[in-house]
C-alpha cells in the first residue's frame, strides 16, 4: 500500500478541523491489541460445571423482530460476463511524442502530477499511442510493481485494456481512461467530481472480487484526518459505465483490510480491521480492535458480520453477549455471560476508574504526545465498594440474560434452574438485587402468560422505573465503543 508522507502532511493540515464525506485512501499498519491497564481483580468463585446449565444448539425459530445475519449470496447464481464487442479507440499517430507533464518533485520514487488525466486524454485523443503513454509514465519512476501507481488492464472485458492510475494533486485521485465511440473518456468525469471533496484516494489493487469475469478496481480513501474516516470503493464496468459495488463499505479507525474467501465458496469477502487510529481517541478508553465483514449479495457488498477482539473488561463481555443473542448465536453468548460471572481475568470498570485513566493520560502525555499502543499505566487500586458494585451488578444481569437465553431456545427447565440461582445469590442488600427483582418481574409474567412480549414488557417497565439498573451495563463513562443502555435493551425480544 502507498505510504506517501508528504501527502499525508498536506492532508493533515487541510483536514485537521473535522471530517468530510467519506468515499475511499491508503491504509497502513496491522491490527494491534490495546495494552490494558494493570489492575487488581475482585475475587469471584471458581466456575462450577453445573451452576449455569448448558443447552443444546438452538432449535427453536427466532422470535419475530429478532435481528439475524443476512444470508450470503449463493455462488451458483453467479453469471460470467460475456466478452463485449471491442471498443473503438482513436487512430494512433506514431509521430506524436508523449511529452505531457506527469511528475512533480514530491518524493524520490516519483509520482503522477495532479490533472495529468486531462493531458493524457488530450494526447491520446490527438492520436498519441498508448505504448508511448505507458513509457512516459514509467520513465521517471523508481518503479515498484508491488506498489504501482498505475495499471494497464482490461476492465470492460472487450479485449482493449484501460489505463488506471493514481495522481498526486492537492487531493489524490484515481482515474480510468477508456475508449468509447472513437475517443478516450475519463472516469470520473469533471462533472462527477465533487469540488468540495478533498479526500485522499489511493489505488489499492485490480481484482475480480465477485467472480463474474470482470476485473474490479479497489480504491481506498480517507475523508478526515483526526479520526481516520475511511471508505472503500469497488468499481466495476456494467456495460455502459463504472458503478460502485460497495456503497456502504468503510469505517472510522480503519487499520487495514483483507480480501479473502473465508468460507471457501468461490466468492471474496472484505474483512475490515479497525480500532484506535489516532491519539485523539485514546482519551475514549477503553477501546478494542474489531473486524467487520462484507459479503457479496448479488448486487453489492454489504455488512454481514462484526466482532470485537476478546473482551478485556467485564462490561465488554456482557455487551458482546447481548449482541450475540440478538444474532441468535446463543452458545457464544452463553460463554460470555459465564465469563462475566466466573472469569477473574476480566477487569472491572467504573466511573472512578474512567476519571482516573483520563486524568493519567493527560498528566503523563498530554494531548499532543500520546501514542496509545505505547501507553502503559501504573497499577490502579480499585475501590473495593466500587468493584463489588460493578461485579455483582454484571453477574446478576448475566444470570438474568441466561434465563432469557434458555427460554428463547425452549429450555424452560434450564431457565428455571438459572432463575432460582439468581434469586438465591443476589438477595436484598446485595448490589445485584435490583437485577433479581427485574428478573422476577419478567419471570412471574412469563409463568402466567407464556408470552415473551408481555414478559419482556414487565422487565422493560421495571428498568424504566429504576434507571440506575442501566448504568453499570453501559453509559457515558464506558468509552466511545460502548453501547449506552436504554430500558428496552434489557429485554429486546418483543
Amino acid at each position: 500500500m502507498n505510504l506517501r508522507p508528504a501527502l499525508f502532511l498536506l492532508v493533515i493540515l487541510g483536514l485537521l478541523t473535522g471530517c468530510v464525506p467519506v468515499t475511499s485512501i491508503p491504509i497502513t499498519g496491522t491490527t494491534t491489541t490495546t495494552t490494558p491497564i494493570v489492575t487488581t481483580h475482585i475475587a469471584v468463585p471458581t466456575r462450577p460445571e453445573t451452576a449455569i446449565p448448558m443447552s443444546p444448539s438452538p432449535s427453536s425459530t427466532p422470535l419475530p423482530g429478532t435481528p439475524t445475519v443476512t444470508p450470503t449470496f449463493d455462488p451458483s447464481m453467479i453469471v460470467t460476463v460475456t466478452p463485449a464487442q471491442a471498443a473503438v479507440c482513436p487512430k494512433e499517430n506514431p509521430s506524436l511524442v508523449a511529452d505531457f507533464p506527469i511528475q512533480t518533485n514530491c518524493m524520490e520514487k516519483g509520482c503522477i502530477l495532479g490533472n495529468a488525466e486531462k493531458f493524457i486524454q488530450d494526447y491520446l485523443n490527438a492520436g498519441g499511442s498508448m505504448q508511448s503513454t505507458l513509457e512516459r509514465l514509467r520513465q521517471n519512476f523508481s518503479f515498484d510493481s508491488s506498489d504501482p501507481f498505475f495499471y494497464y488492464t482490461d476492465l470492460t472485458n472487450d479485449g482493449i485494456p484501460e489505463l488506471i492510475f493514481e495522481d498526486f494533486g492537492i487531493s489524490s485521485r484515481v482515474h480510468i481512461l477508456y475508449c468509447e465511440m472513437g475517443s478516450y473518456k475519463v472516469y470520473p468525469s469533471e462533472s462527477e467530481i465533487d469540488p468540495y471533496d478533498i479526500s485522499w484516494y489511493s489505488l489499492q489493487r485490480i481484482q475480480d472480487v465477485n467472480a463474474n469475469g470482470l476485473q474490479d478496481v479497489i480504491i481506498v480513501s480517507r475523508g478526515c484526518s483526526g479520526s481516520g474516516c475511511y471508505g472503500i470503493t469497488v468499481l466495476e464496468w456494467d456495460g455502459m459505465e463504472f458503478v460502485q459495488l460497495a456503497p456502504s463499505m468503510g469505517m472510522t479507525g480503519l487499520l487495514n483490510f483483507k480480501i479473502t474467501d473465508q468460507d471457501h465458496n468461490g466468492l471474496s469477502e472484505f474483512r475490515l480491521h479497525g480500532g484506535l487510529y489516532s491519539q485523539l481517541f485514546a482519551y475514549e478508553y477503553p477501546v478494542r480492535n474489531f473486524i467487520e465483514t462484507y459479503d457479496w449479495n448479488g448486487h453489492t457488498f454489504e455488512p454481514t458480520g462484526f466482532r470485537y477482539d476478546p473482551p478485556v473488561f467485564r462490561f465488554q463481555a456482557i455487551q458482546d453477549a447481548d449482541q450475540l443473542m440478538l444474532q441468535n448465536q446463543y452458545q457464544d453468548a452463553l460463554a460470555l455471560y459465564q465469563d462475566a460471572v466466573f472469569n477473574d481475568q476480566l477487569e472491572g470498570w467504573s466511573k472512578k476508574r474512567a476519571d482516573f485513566t483520563q486524568q493519567l493520560l493527560y498528566t503523563l502525555h498530554g494531548p499532543d504526545t500520546l501514542h496509545w499502543p505505547d501507553f502503559k499505566a501504573p497499577e490502579f487500586a480499585e475501590d473495593p465498594i466500587d468493584s463489588s458494585l460493578e461485579y455483582n451488578s454484571l453477574a446478576a444481569y448475566s444470570y438474568y440474560r441466561i434465563t432469557l437465553l434458555h427460554i428463547l431456545q425452549g429450555h424452560e427447565s434450564d431457565a428455571g434452574t438459572v432463575y432460582q440461582t439468581l434469586q438465591q445469590k443476589f438477595t436484598e442488600g446485595n448490589p445485584g438485587y435490583i437485577y433479581a427483582e427485574m428478573a422476577a418481574a419478567f419471570w412471574n409474567e412469563y409463568q402466567s402468560s407464556h408470552d415473551m412480549t408481555a414478559a419482556c414488557g414487565m422487565a422493560v417497565d421495571y428498568a424504566a422505573a429504576h434507571p440506575d439498573i442501566l448504568i453499570p451495563l453501559g453509559s457515558d463513562y464506558h468509552g466511545m465503543q460502548s453501547h449506552t443502555y436504554k430500558p428496552e435493551d434489557v429485554c429486546p425480544f418483543r
